[in-house]
């Protein structure tokens, strides 16, 4: 049964995890399914009843250790060839990291750690400062970009839901009117 069937409704707030793995080279991971990670993150923490939801949600909250994401639910991962260009934009797979970024480069783990530290804003406009200003569509809404892939289309949207939680594409939609 889904946890919002139980009583308890998740929300996200904030943005995809931007990391410089070397000057000028970026990866962002993507909010798509992090809603999922704490019950993998910390499986130690067991989903009980429907009328002990809200100490679940509440032990999850205060849950100090870090958690390891196991590598089959990682989220997706995307950089760009050229940050100036949305064209550029690739899938990374978590052992493809030497053949993106060179020699050396791979991906030893995730981990979640929940924390009280305030929800971080501005590192996905910094990198690829053009897309809140890309426009399109009859509602002006933010252009998706194409990520390639194996589908019948040749590409997947990847919309700026993939990178922004919906508080902070609402702050780009005022900015644009």
């Amino acid at each position: 049964m889904p946890i919002e069937a139980r009583g308890v409704r998740s929300s996200l707030q904030g943005e995809a995890v931007v990391l410089e793995v070397k000057p000028g080279s970026f990866l962002f991971v993507l909010l798509d399914g992090v809603d999922q990670l704490a019950f993998r993150a910390f499986p130690q923490i067991e989903l009980s009843q429907a009328d002990d939801i809200a100490d679940w949600a509440s032990a999850i909250e205060n849950h100090q250790d870090v958690g390891e994401v196991p590598a089959d639910f990682y989220p997706m991962i995307v950089t760009f060839e050229d940050f100036t260009d949305p064209t550029t934009v690739g899938l990374v797979k978590p052992n493809s990291m030497s053949a993106i970024f060179g020699e050396g480069y791979e991906l030893e783990g995730m981990n979640l750690t929940i924390t009280q530290d305030p929800t971080t804003v501005g590192a996905v406009e910094k990198v690829l400062s053009w897309w809140p200003t890309s426009r399109s569509g009859p509602r002006n809404e933010m252009s998706p970009l194409q990520l390639p892939n194996d589908s019948p289309r040749g590409w997947q949207n990847l919309g700026p839901n993939y990178f922004w939680s919906l508080d902070r594409r609402q702050v780009f939609n005022e900015v644009s009117e």
